[in-house]
């Protein structure tokens, strides 16, 4: 499983912008295998790949034909997946209003996204990359904190880079 979750952050960290259909993928893949470990605990590591890959795929067919909501609901999702992982890899709670927190991370993702499309897209899935690559490492807090500054900063660059050679059109959505 951390193959996967290490494949699924990198394309994420690296294409998330130009294949926007792909970070809804990961945003779906990444809810429903953390669903799917808390409701299926007794269940293969394959049984939950797959479960999380059918949830990509939904997500990755409806940003196809629904773009701007897809993607605005994937930003809701990773603004809040990306915080709540930002304090646990931090030790940090506010206990029963952690759910506050997700809403309001996942609320600033969803308004950045349609706000901001292009920029939003590369922060927040170079955030939503490294954050994942990191979860799956599960190294100390320090070198998390490194590890997910070095890649979220590589993932902004490279994505940036390449927006800037892309044609108008293509960047236009």
């Amino acid at each position: 499983m951390v193959i996967a979750r290490i494949i699924v952050g990198a394309v994420s960290l690296l294409a998330g912008r130009a294949l926007y259909w792909l970070f809804v993928a990961a945003a779906g893949f990444i809810l429903a295998l953390t669903l799917a470990t808390q409701f299926f605990r007794g269940e293969s590591e394959l049984v939950l790949i797959i479960i999380a890959l059918a949830a990509g795929f939904i997500g990755a067919v409806l940003a196809v034909f629904a773009q701007r909501i897809a993607v605005a609901f994937a930003g809701f999702l990773m603004g809040g997946f990306v915080l709540m992982t930002l304090f646990d890899l931090f030790s940090l709670s506010v206990g029963a209003l952690d759910w506050v927190l997700y809403l309001i991370a996942g609320i600033a993702g969803a308004v950045l996204v349609s706000v901001l499309f292009d920029w939003a897209l590369i922060v927040l899935s170079s955030l939503a990359g490294a954050t994942i690559i990191v979860d799956a490492l599960d190294p100390s807090p320090t070198v998390g904190a490194v590890l997910f500054i070095v890649l979220t900063l590589i993932g902004i660059i490279l994505q940036q880079s390449a927006l800037r050679r892309a044609p108008a059109k293509a960047r236009d959505g």
